[in-house]
Parts: C-alpha cells; sequence; structure tokens
C-alpha cells in the first residue's frame, strides 16, 4: 500500500488554472481549442474571448472567490465563461437548464450567488431576480481582448458541484484550482494525452466530468469537440459523431459505452469510463481495441483520485478494480474505528492529498464529518468517501458498495434522503422510504414505497417527481402500502419491504396483448432491450427498468427497423401504448437493400430539362492520395460494400416515353474498380491524364452503376480516383462516402468484421416527401415570394444577339485564390462584426464586382445550396447519398451612396429572408404551376454562384487530397467532369471552394455571349478587391467596437448604437 500511495509535497506549479490556458494560447495561437457544431475557436480566440467576459464581469463588482452561477447548454459560451470567471477571481458554479425550476431556484438560493451568467434563448427562463449577464458577443467586443492581471493563487476556490444531499436538499462541494492542476500531469503523462488529440465533451455541465473533459483538452492543447445534446441520445449518431471528427479520447459512463461498437470508432485511441463501476463484459469489449481505463473519484477529491488499466485484466475477472491512486493523493482503507486495515481487510475508502475539497458551502457540520484528522498524519485532513472497499495484492482496490444510503444511479452520487423529504412535500404522502434495488438485469435503481390517503396515486406522484428531480434521481417504482413494516422499537423496517421483483411480477402477470403490427414490433424491441418478457403495451418501462440509456438504444433498434422515434417522447410517454403515437411508420429507413422505382427529384428534372449533347458524361469526381499506397484488393472489396450499403450508388435511368429513374439490386450491380502501375515509367502523368479522359466519359445512364474507380499507382504514392454522374451525388455525399470509405478500409485492413452506421432517410423517400410537399400550404404560401422576385427588374449580362449553344470545351475560366491569412479572415473574425456567414461577404462581393464592372445597379443570380434543409419531422439525412443540390434566384440590390455597412446589412437581409434557404424554389418550379406565368420559356438566369464549402472536410487520414485534384474536383471545373460537347448552362459560372487553407475561385463564361467578354478578368479582380475591402472594413467595425464603452449606450436600442458606430468609423477614416 505504501508503494500505491504517492503523494508529492511539491505541486507541479504555483499557475491557476486559466494561467495554463493562456500560455497555450500563447504557445499554439492557431491550434483548434473547440469545436461545436459548425463553430470552432482557435486557443487564441478562446483566450480573447474569455479576456472579454472577464472583464465585462469584473465591472460588476466581482469579488475573489464570489461564486458565478452559469446556466446554459454545452456550447463555445459556455466553456468561454468557465474561463472567463476564473480569470475573473471568481468560482464557476454550473447549473444545467434541463434541471427542474425548483431546484434550480434552490441552487441559486443557497448558493447565495449574484450573479448569473446566460444565453439570450434561456434568458427569460431563470427564476431568479438578481443581476443576470447574458452572453452577447458583440456587446463584448468593447472591452480589450489582453490577459488580466488578476491575483490569483492554486489554493483559490475553482467551481462548487452541487450534489445529492441527505438534508433533502442538494449541497455544494467547493473545489480549488489546485486539484485540477494536478490531473495536468495525469493527462499528460499517465493518459499520453497530446496537443494532436481530439476529446469528445459528453457529460452535462452539472456533473464534474465536464470539467475533466475540458481541461483535459485545454491544460494539453488539445482539441474538445462538444457533442449536442441530440447526438448522444443516438447511439448510431454519436458513434458517426465520434467517427466524422477523428475524435481520440472520451471519457463515458460504462452503461453507455457498453453499447458502443469499437470497430466504427476506430479512430479511438483512449476510452476511460467512470461514475459507476465497470463490468468484465466492457473491458473484454474495449481492451483490444483502446487504451482502456477505468476511473474512480468523488466529487470532493477533484474528480478522480485512482485509476486503473486494462492491460493489468486478468481472465475470469468478475469485479473491475478502480486501480491505484494518483499523485498528489494517498488512499486508506479504515475501520469502523478510523483504523487503516490492510491487504484484503473491508473498510471505508477514505483519500487524503491536495486535491481534496475545502468543504461543503454553507455546512460547516457536514464539512467536519466528512473529512475529518488523518489518522496517520496529524495536521492533514482525509475524506471519508462512505464508499466499501479492500485492497487486492497487486496494490489495486477493489470497490465494494456503498456503506450508507447514498447510492449510485448511472454514475451520479445520490442521497436517498433527499428524494424521500421531495416525495414528503406531496400532498396525499404519509409516509415515504426510497432505497436502491437490483432490477432483473443486475442494474442499480431506486424504488419508492409509500403510505398515504386514499387519493394517493403512484402515476401523479411520480409526475410530481419528474417535476422537482432530475431524471437520475427520480425512482423507476412506486408502491404504495397500508403501513410500513416497522422493527421492534418502532423504526422502519428496511428489510421487510416488499420485494420489487415479486411485485412486478404480480404487477405484469396479465400483460395486455398486441392488437397490430406496431405494437408486435415495439413489444420485441422493448423485451430484447430490456431484457424482460413477457411485455405488454401497457407496461411501464421504467418498472421495468428502463432509464435513458436504455430509450436510446430502443429508438436506435427502431432506427433500424425503419421506425422512428425520438428519445424524449420514449421518456416522456413510458409505455408502448402511449408512445406508439409518436412512431412514425412512414418513414422508410431499413438496413435492407432498397430496390425499384425512385420519382425523380426536382433537381433532376433541371438536369433533363438542359437537353444536354452527351448528357451521359455529367460527373463529379475526388481526387485521394496515400503516400504509403492501398490494397487494391481491399479497395475493391470495400467499394462493393459501399455500393450495397448506399442504394443511392445502383441507380440508373430508364428512357422510354418518359424518363423514369431506379435503383438496381444489389446482386446484379458489380462495381468497376481499375488499377495502373505506373511506379517505373516516366509518363505517369501523361498516362494519367489520358486514362482520366477515358474514365469519365465511360459511365451510361441505362447502365448501373454510374459510379467507378481507378488507382494510378506512382513513385510518390497511390492515386484513388473516384467518380460518380452527378445525377446520383453531390459534394456532402462524397463527404459521407470517403467517410465510411475509411472505415470499412480499416476495419479490413485490421482483420475485423465490417460494419457501417445505420442508415438514413434513402433518396427514394426523400424524392417522395419533396413530391408529396408540392400539395402543401406551406410551399404554394412562398408562389408569392419568388414571382417579387422573378419580377424584379434586373441588367442583363448578354449581347442582343441571338446565341448559339456554346459547348465545354470552348468555355473560358479564370482562376483566383487568396492566401491563407485573408481566408481565415473570412472564416472567422470577419462575420462577427455584422453576425454574417460566408455566403453572404462572397455574394456581396459578387454584387460589388458586378457593380464596378458593368456599372448597373441591380443582378438576378442564381444560387445553389446543398438542400439538406430541414423541411419534414423525422428525416435524417445525416448519412443519405444523392443529388440533394437546391438551385433558387436572388437579386443583389447594388442601388446605394456606396456605403460599406449598408450593402452588408441589405445582403444579411436579403438572404435571411429567402424562405427555407430556397430548397422549395426548384420543387414549385418543376412540381407545381405556380410560378410557369412568369418563366413560362423556363428558369433561365445568366450567372450562377456555388459556394462549395470547405473541401478539406472530404479528406481523411488514409484517403488524403490528391494534388491531380484538390477541391475543384467536385466542381464543374474538375478535369473532364463535363462532357467537352455538352452545353455551358450559364453564361457566367461562379464556384468558389476552401482547401488546404485558402480562398479558391473560378470564373467560367460563354465566349461571344457576355457584354463585357473581354473583361471577365477584370471582373475576377474587381471580386477579389471587393472580398479584400469587405474583409477589412468589417475587421476595422470589431476594432472600432473594441475601442467604445458600452455602458454609455446601456439606455440606448441597438440600432442607434450600431450608427454611433458607423459615425465613429466616418471619424476614424
Amino acid at each position: 500500500m505504501g508503494e500505491a500511495n504517492k503523494v508529492l509535497s511539491d505541486q507541479d506549479s504555483l499557475w491557476c488554472l486559466h494561467e495554463y490556458v493562456e500560455h497555450q494560447a500563447r504557445l499554439t495561437p492557431d491550434h483548434i481549442a473547440i469545436v461545436y457544431l459548425d463553430q470552432q475557436l482557435t486557443y487564441k480566440e478562446l483566450n480573447q474571448r474569455a479576456n472579454q467576459l472577464a472583464k465585462h464581469i469584473l465591472k460588476k463588482g466581482l469579488a475573489t472567490e464570489e461564486l458565478v452561477a452559469v446556466y446554459m447548454e454545452r456550447s463555445c459560451e459556455w466553456v468561454i465563461s468557465l474561463l472567463a470567471i476564473l480569470k475573473a477571481g471568481g468560482c464557476y458554479l454550473p447549473i444545467d437548464p434541463t434541471y427542474p425550476m425548483e431546484r434550480i431556484q434552490y441552487i441559486l438560493e443557497d448558493s447565495q450567488t449574484r450573479v448569473v451568467l446566460t444565453q439570450s434563448r434561456l434568458a427569460d427562463d431563470i427564476p431568479w431576480e438578481g443581476q443576470v449577464i447574458v452572453y452577447e458577443e458583440n456587446a463584448l467586443q468593447v472591452e480589450e481582448k489582453d490577459d488580466l492581471k488578476q491575483p490569483c493563487s492554486p489554493d483559490q476556490l475553482a467551481y462548487v458541484i452541487y450534489t445529492s444531499g441527505t438534508t433533502g436538499r442538494p449541497k455544494g462541494t467547493m473545489l480549488s484550482h489546485t486539484g485540477i492542476v494536478n490531473l495536468r500531469a495525469v493527462f499528460t503523462t499517465t493518459l499520453q494525452i497530446t496537443n494532436e488529440d481530439r476529446i469528445v465533451q459528453f457529460a452535462s455541465i452539472s456533473f464534474d466530468a465536464s470539467i475533466w473533459e475540458v481541461f483535459m483538452a485545454l491544460l494539453t492543447g488539445a482539441s474538445i469537440y462538444i457533442s449536442p445534446k441530440q447526438v448522444i441520445e443516438n447511439i448510431h449518431q454519436f458513434e458517426t459523431f465520434l467517427h466524422r471528427h477523428h475524435i481520440t479520447v472520451a471519457t463515458l459512463p460504462p452503461t453507455y459505452a457498453i453499447h458502443l461498437c469499437p470497430e466504427h470508432v476506430y479512430t479511438l485511441k483512449t476510452l476511460v469510463t467512470a461514475g459507476s463501476a465497470a463490468s468484465a463484459r466492457i473491458v473484454e469489449k474495449w481492451k483490444s481495441h483502446v487504451n482502456y481505463v477505468n476511473a474512480y473519484g468523488p466529487t470532493e477529491t477533484s474528480i478522480c483520485a485512482t485509476l486503473w488499466f486494462s492491460s493489468e485484466y486478468k481472465e475470469g475477472t468478475k469485479n473491475v478494480p478502480i486501480g491505484r491512486p494518483l499523485d498528489h493523493y494517498e488512499v486508506l482503507i479504515l475501520s469502523e474505528n478510523n483504523q487503516p486495515l490492510g491487504e484484503g481487510e473491508e473498510g471505508e475508502l477514505c483519500i487524503s492529498g491536495s486535491g481534496l475539497a475545502r468543504g461543503y458551502l454553507n455546512q460547516p457540520k457536514l464539512t467536519n464529518e466528512k473529512f475529518i484528522e488523518h489518522p496517520v498524519s496529524p495536521g492533514k485532513k482525509i475524506y471519508k468517501t462512505g464508499d466499501l472497499a479492500k485492497w487486492l495484492p497487486d496494490g489495486n482496490i477493489e470497490f465494494l458498495g456503498r456503506m450508507d444510503h447514498q447510492v449510485k444511479i448511472r454514475g451520479y452520487r445520490i442521497e436517498l434522503e433527499e428524494i424521500e423529504s421531495v416525495l414528503l412535500d406531496y400532498s396525499d404522502v404519509h409516509e415515504v422510504v426510497v432505497t436502491s434495488t437490483e432490477n432483473h438485469r443486475d442494474q442499480q435503481t431506486l424504488c419508492a414505497y409509500m403510505t398515504g390517503t386514499s387519493d394517493l396515486d403512484s402515476d401523479q406522484v411520480k409526475k410530481y417527481a419528474l417535476d422537482k428531480l432530475p431524471s437520475y434521481m427520480a425512482p423507476a417504482y412506486y408502491m404504495i402500502l397500508d403501513k410500513m413494516p416497522l422493527t421492534p422499537n418502532g423504526k422502519i423496517d428496511r428489510q421487510a419491504l416488499p420485494d420489487v421483483q415479486d411485485w412486478l411480477k404480480e404487477k405484469n402477470a396479465c400483460p395486455s396483448p398486441p392488437k397490430d403490427r406496431l405494437e408486435e414490433i415495439s413489444i420485441k424491441v422493448w423485451e430484447d432491450v430490456l431484457s424482460h418478457s413477457p411485455i405488454g403495451v401497457d407496461n411501464d418501462f421504467y418498472e421495468l427498468g428502463g432509464d435513458s440509456i436504455n430509450a436510446i438504444q430502443i429508438t436506435a433498434k427502431m432506427h433500424a427497423l425503419g421506425l422512428r422515434l425520438e428519445t424524449r417522447h420514449l421518456l416522456e410517454y413510458p409505455t408502448i401504448r402511449s408512445v406508439k403515437p409518436f412512431i412514425d411508420k412512414g418513414w422508410k429507413t431499413s438496413t435492407e437493400p432498397i430496390e425499384g422505382k425512385v420519382l425523380l427529384t426536382p433537381i433532376q428534372r433541371w438536369f433533363f430539362d438542359q437537353q444536354f449533347t452527351d448528357r451521359d458524361h455529367w460527373n463529379q469526381s475526388v481526387w485521394l492520395y496515400n503516400k504509403e499506397g492501398y490494397s487494391v484488393e481491399i479497395l475493391a472489396e470495400v467499394l462493393e460494400e459501399l455500393l450495397k450499403h448506399h442504394d443511392g450508388l445502383r441507380t440508373y435511368f430508364v428512357f422510354d416515353q418518359e424518363i423514369e429513374q431506379y435503383v438496381q439490386a444489389t446482386d446484379k450491380t458489380k462495381l468497376q474498380l481499375l488499377m495502373f502501375d505506373l511506379s517505373d515509367t516516366l509518363e505517369a502523368e501523361n498516362i494519367i491524364y489520358e486514362e482520366t479522359k477515358k474514365i469519365q466519359s465511360s459511365l451510361q445512364l441505362t447502365r448501373p452503376p454510374l459510379f467507378k474507380g481507378a488507382v494510378f499507382r506512382t513513385s510518390q504514392g497511390d492515386h484513388l480516383l473516384l467518380i460518380a454522374h452527378h445525377l446520383i451525388i453531390d459534394a456532402v455525399s462524397y463527404t459521407i462516402l470517403v467517410e465510411d470509405l475509411e472505415l470499412l478500409y480499416e476495419q479490413r485492413l485490421n482483420n475485423k468484421a465490417t460494419q457501417l452506421p445505420v442508415k438514413t432517410t434513402p433518396y427514394q423517400e426523400w424524392a417522395r416527401r419533396i413530391h408529396d410537399l408540392t400539395c402543401s400550404n406551406e410551399i404554394n404560401s412562398q408562389v408569392t415570394y419568388w414571382k417579387s422576385v422573378l419580377e424584379e427588374e434586373t441588367v442583363s449580362l448578354l449581347k442582343d444577339i441571338p446565341h448559339d449553344n456554346v459547348p465545354q470545351k470552348d468555355k473560358s475560366t479564370v482562376k483566383i485564390s487568396f492566401e491563407a491569412q485573408e481566408t481565415t479572415k473570412l472564416l472567422k473574425d470577419a462575420n462577427r462584426a455584422y453576425q454574417t456567414d460566408i455566403q453572404d461577404l462572397l455574394l456581396l462581393s459578387v454584387g460589388l464586382a458586378l457593380k464596378e464592372w458593368t456599372g448597373a445597379h441591380s443582378y438576378l443570380i442564381n444560387v445553389e445550396g446543398h438542400g439538406r434543409e430541414y423541411l419534414f419531422e423525422q428525416v435524417d439525412l445525416s448519412r443519405s447519398i444523392g443529388w440533394f443540390t437546391s438551385q433558387y434566384p436572388v437579386i443583389l440590390d447594388m442601388k446605394s451612396p456606396g456605403d460599406m455597412s449598408h450593402f452588408i446589412k441589405k445582403i444579411k437581409e436579403t438572404t435571411r429572408n429567402v424562405p427555407n434557404r430556397g430548397c422549395l424554389f426548384m420543387p414549385l418550379l418543376y412540381l407545381t404551376d405556380g410560378l410557369q406565368t412568369i418563366t413560362p420559356d423556363g428558369y433561365r438566369p445568366e450567372i450562377n454562384f456555388n459556394y462549395l464549402g470547405q473541401m478539406d472536410n472530404v479528406y481523411t487520414p488514409r484517403f488524403g487530397c490528391s494534388d491531380l485534384g484538390g477541391g475543384e474536383a467536385l466542381g464543374p471545373d474538375g478535369f473532364y467532369n463535363l462532357s467537352p460537347d455538352g452545353e455551358i448552362y450559364f453564361p457566367l459560372s461562379i464556384t468558389m471552394w476552401v482547401s488546404r487553407g485558402k480562398l479558391h475561385g473560378s470564373f467560367s463564361f460563354s465566349p461571344g455571349q457576355l457584354i463585357e467578354e473581354a473583361n471577365v478578368y477584370e471582373f475576377a479582380h474587381f471580386f477579389k478587391t471587393s472580398l479584400s475591402q469587405l474583409l477589412d472594413h468589417c475587421l476595422k467595425k470589431l476594432s472600432t467596437q473594441n475601442n467604445v464603452d458600452t455602458s454609455l449606450f446601456k439606455d440606448i436600442e441597438m440600432e442607434e448604437v450600431s450608427r454611433v458606430y458607423e459615425v465613429l468609423e466616418d471619424v476614424l477614416d
């Protein structure tokens, strides 16, 4: 035991947590710190924004160690707020917005918090009359970005976490910087986390595991990826999230991790489980795939006190140890008399060390009970965990359970007295006892035994409990008794309480049978997940032992069967009969291959409407590269599997009286993968050029698959070309395809069974839904808007002469690119000035360049979008392959005195007013008569704009970007994507994309058609100049805001403040 306990006398450093982050921001300023949805912040940006918020908080008179509550959803703003509070010398108090309001109000009152930080969407929900600071980025721009000089020491309070309490109310545990600072050495040395790691953020902000996750990244320079709540609630989506973002480190409850498939998350290097006991089953599942670690530590010990590694696992182990103490900690197993026990002797696990909590907020008596004098080292404190444990012969510790009425449910420590106290407040309850019991699946769950009035109703008590308690604290079972069993001395005899399983057997002896196929399927899924049979349509999900993890499993299994059910509905309506109305039977996703007829979508109708010469040759392609080369045999097998999994890749067309689209059966479709070994030839480049032309022109719409591959082996590595006809694919689809290619290739390379994430809504179903939508009020209500756009008077760029169709081989192209520094401005800071997005600034640059080029003021632009907008309930396109592209007209109105701010606000207003991001314009045009009077000759705009996005997202570690293609390979200017004889479909086509950190642009046009044809080079130059000026203006506006004290504007509307900024900009000019 002496060797197991290695308490270090000195701290690693005298720095506080935020000072490490400041150091990291100086060390790697441009390294990504946080990613959430489409937001990402570098260490420099994170540090600067936290500095600004900290200075704003200090203006509220914040005292050292004063608590600041953070009432936020998990987001970049949440992490910024946590850091800002520490920088300001305050103490972070997280409050989960999903908690019942009564609990939130109690925490705010008990903590005596004076300031609450929140997000605008939550501000109205806070039951609080104190000071509320709404996080608004624009309002913070007035603050300086430099680091603060607030005095701080590691023993200063850093955070307070509220956990369940014995008094019937939650208690706040006070922790200093020291405990988490100590973990830095654990992260870097023990777990070997580096700045190359990507760490998923999974835990609720009210759970101290979230602090572990955040600082595991920020103390090591790694990147943290915050998983959205709805993703966590779907096992398959979470696996996709880990895979898509190449997550390398995860900390998860063992009850969640057991349901993940290691083969689906092969980028994961380290898996830490914590919060509840780990089983031998989970170790067996993960130990050969990752560095598996089992962690233990109460909140009172700064999250983690011991670690166990699966490298020590022994076959036949039943109870997985919790490991050995970390540096800075000492663990003793104490007897009832607080004397140390030896190997094999059972006693209370007690912890000492520099990471111990200061105690409980405003509860000195409880603090003294739990933090006692060290029995061996006078002058030191040791924390009594209440956990029963023993030393093993190898120096590890085995956890044996609890010694008191505190239990752990789904990783949360719960005091049963707190639940009893809440239930006793229900008017019809006279007595209540809450116990922890094992359900039929050997999982800990809660049961409430009650006596009360004749009106006492267990269902009503359950609803009351869910309103008053966090979901993890609400009992699963509610048993009404005539009277409580008593011991001879008159106390409640807990041992004599009825057995829950016997009660359930009696209650569910005659389960209600299913009445239709849907109920039969639901029962089978429930029985499978809950390991209970028989189950009826009126059996209660919670009484059957169900929890949120099981709900996620059930919805995932329903999903795989083509039935869509949201987790929240199952938790709210916990019987098959009550939840049945929320199951979408029309959602046709299935694991089985799809074949048969598919309705033509609007974008496909547009394609055939163009009547292109050589319509078979109209492709999208991607070039991939690996220096080490590929196994052609594995590639061939993997591509065949992709062909079977993604039904849209087996699409073909029949041309009879009408054009029809079909998906061929899997057994009739064979993929062609060509192999060219050019490693010994000096003519490799010329051969690749010629063979690519042949491959690109080889597809035939009537002969599936419209998808091919070719490997070109050179002395520098292998290049893989994938091509598909654009009718069956788009840029987003290629991202999905390459991700799956990487996953399957890695599985095959490591001799593992191949398995892909579950399918999402197929193109066939989406096409049907789009056609059905044309009869709805929603789409027809947009006719007026689109008519007003199409009737707008705009300038023509075409010469007033008859125009022959110009073939692709005669088109001219001007290409431009921006340096990485300017591209970074566009992708990050510039859009903060006016809350624009990238496309806003690019479109405005087109408009400004057109105005400069032609002298006119109004232009109609055809804008292409990805088209995967939210249109239908329970349609998921996240893994769907097909051509979803939308096209819609936008008017660029350049009539203005020339003020840049006016133009930016105008384009922002224009794009925000486009209904459904334009994705219903094409259905209106091609599937209804609503716009026929406006476009009798068809919709034929002169200018097309397409921002393809950040093309680096397409590539993966093994399938990187080839120099033969790059970002433009997916666009119309990709080499030989389009037939040289096919017609140019827009007189002027502008395509933009970001590749390898740089913005690129392509301006393709029809010679002989444009008024200013000779000066398209000049137009491209005007575009580049306009965008640079726009970026400078936006950054200058941010700088102006940073030098203005917004406290002067506290009673002025934001519109007026904006005008003041504009005046200041003019003065500065």
